[in-house]
């Protein structure tokens, strides 16, 4: 069988945020539009990674207004090509131990594949699998 590319099955067109936003803007972005993950961009440049994750220890209102995207985002991202194959996306998110990764195309993010992404892949190509088997 063979795999399908990481395109098929990521989260297209991810919110973004700055470096410079305050950790209280993430927080609000990511509940409002049900997300976990947040490329942080500074002058059309990818330069880190923010995830839920990363807010767990700064749950405080007032530390969250005192802090940036900037001091808490994770580098350097994880990123990976929008033709890459599922299954080596997953080997390197195992590799990595990240929950997410930035996926690149010609013009820039093209998208996001996360946990939840991958899990969803697993069942369709599961049901692909059956399907073909019977």
């Amino acid at each position: 069988m063979l795999m399908p590319p990481v395109a098929r099955y990521m989260t297209m067109h991810p919110f973004a945020i700055g470096p410079h936003e305050k950790l209280s803007s993430a927080r609000r972005l990511m509940r409002t539009r049900g997300i976990h993950h947040l490329p942080v961009m500074h002058d059309e440049e990818l330069v880190g990674v923010i995830s839920d994750r990363d807010l767990y220890p700064l749950s405080s209102l007032r530390v969250a207004d005192n802090v940036t995207v900037g001091d808490t985002m994770s580098t350097p991202v994880v990123s990976v090509e929008s033709q890459t194959p599922l299954d080596r996306v997953i080997d390197v998110m195992e590799r990595e131990r990240c929950g997410s990764v930035v996926v690149l195309g010609a013009c820039g993010i093209v998208g996001i594949f996360t946990v939840t992404d991958a899990l969803r892949a697993f069942g369709d190509v599961l049901r692909r699998s059956v399907e073909n088997k019977s």
